[in-house]
């Protein structure tokens, strides 16, 4: 399925030197070969392929089924035909064709082949128009692509309007403001996502509109939010005092719309303080477990991945608590935890820290010796001062040799509620770091390291 003015693209094989049509819905179109000439004598098969658009159609918004195209050779005197397995159908704009997300947490992807990883997280209800198909996917209008199989499609039209917008602000027991919040009060639960880019924060919602501007109260650290619609979609653009105030956001669904939490960074007692991260949560995820092993090294079954970080997540444990933290764990013993389950878990607890501990694998045909160092992974702008904060603490403060701040589609650390970052400690294969990886002394160094990082972190 395409939508009005949108290009239609035929394709087959066929042999050399063939005349190739196809029919569709009354019309034929001749395709162009890729290779017209062989000097063989065999016969040999080469591409066919026509991009056109189609006419555009008019009248009441439909999904108009043009049924499936025909393809016709001729070759050597002789006529063959085939028709296509499936139909072209094209949408008109609103064509009352919709997808509903069936569960929270639902993966949405950048194209059709989820070869990118996945992109927004959508809410169990979310609703928009169908403007695509493509194999086991739904086009969304709102450009995002979802698997057929985590929605339910219905025959409705959408339209939806922003009637209010009010400003909230969350303060602590001392009067601190914690966050922010905007709510977009609306009737139907649309495809609505968030992005941040480091500087300004957009929200969009999908066929909405509006004519509700947002009032800011004089402390907040929202400097400016302007809006527009276009295409049915309407998008607000946030701008902030100082960007490095935000330490996370989130788009929640309420009763009477949306939720947009702007949460600011906490600040952590003076450093002489003993206890400078107390009313902080952090969440430690130790990866693998269970029957997901992980990285092998130097011991085998003896000392896998999964046992080597879990032991590393311990120790920083014990020395975030004595700091006053609040620390969560994914698992706290060997056990098989889902990549799913565990950022459920990081949004559930509410954290103002994620950080998913890791050791690095090797190919068996590298030289062992050769391939080592720290890395510190991030995906959503929010994490990056963080993920530069420990990456330069680490090989600094620790001599481990660095392998730089990678910004990756890692599934753990696609939450944008808090800064998430993932470690990769050392390489197990590597005999030179596996023996710093495995060493008590060792983890508890890299532990401290952690710890006084993120000290240094909430203090800036």
């Amino acid at each position: 399925m395409i939508t009005n003015n949108e290009e239609i693209s035929f394709y087959c094989k066929a042999p050399i030197g063939a005349t190739v049509n196809v029919s569709l819905a009354g019309k034929t179109f001749t395709l162009n070969p890729k290779v017209t000439k062989t000097n063989s004598k065999e016969i040999y098969a080469t591409e066919y392929t026509l991009t056109t658009k189609w006419d555009t159609l008019t009248g009441t918004p439909s999904v108009v089924d043009l049924g499936a195209p025909i393809y016709s050779m001729n070759f050597q005197g002789k006529s063959y035909s085939v028709q296509a397995p499936a139909s072209v159908k094209i949408a008109m704009a609103n064509a009352p064709f919709v997808a509903i997300v069936k569960e929270d947490y639902t993966d949405s992807y950048k194209n059709p082949y989820g070869n990118d990883g996945a992109h927004f997280l959508l809410n169990k209800g979310m609703t928009d128009y169908i403007t695509g198909i493509y194999g086991s996917y739904f086009r969304l209008s709102s450009g995002i692509w979802v698997k057929k199989e985590s929605v339910t499609t219905s025959e409705m039209s959408l339209n939806n309007g922003i009637s209010s917008i009010e400003y909230q602000q969350n303060r602590d027991f001392l009067g601190e403001n914690t966050s922010d919040a905007i709510l977009f009060n609306m009737p139907m639960n649309v495809v609505s996502f968030a992005t941040f880019d480091g500087k300004m924060l957009k929200v969009t919602f999908a066929q909405t509109q509006t004519t509700s501007g947002v009032a800011l109260p004089t402390m907040s650290f929202v400097s400016n939010v302007t809006y527009k619609t276009e295409n049915n979609m309407t998008s607000y653009e946030i701008n902030f005092v100082n960007p490095k105030e935000l330490s996370g956001y989130s788009l929640q669904k309420v009763t009477s719309g949306y939720k947009l939490v702007l949460d600011k960074k906490f600040k952590a007692y003076s450093k002489s303080s003993q206890l400078p991260l107390m009313g902080t949560v952090i969440m430690i995820d130790p990866g693998h477990g269970g029957k997901d092993s992980g990285a092998i090294g130097l011991l085998g079954a003896l000392k896998p991945e999964k046992t080597v970080v879990l032991d590393i997540a311990s120790r920083l444990k014990d020395n975030l608590e004595s700091l006053g933290a609040k620390v969560v764990m994914t698992r706290v013993g060997d056990q098989y935890v889902t990549l799913q389950e565990r950022l459920k878990q990081f949004k559930e607890s509410q954290a103002d820290l994620f950080i998913s501990i890791h050791g690095d694998s090797l190919e068996e045909t590298r030289n062992l010796s050769n391939v080592k160092g720290f890395t510190t992974y991030y995906k959503d702008s929010i994490a990056k001062s963080f993920a530069d904060c420990i990456q330069s603490n680490v090989t600094s403060l620790l001599g481990r040799t660095g392998r730089g701040v990678k910004n990756m589609n890692f599934y753990v650390v696609r939450g944008t509620w808090a800064p998430s970052i993932l470690l990769e400690t050392g390489f197990m294969p590597n005999p030179e770091e596996f023996q710093i990886l495995v060493d008590p002394n060792e983890q508890e160094r890299l532990a401290k390291n952690l710890t006084d990082s993120i000290v240094q972190y909430f203090s800036n």
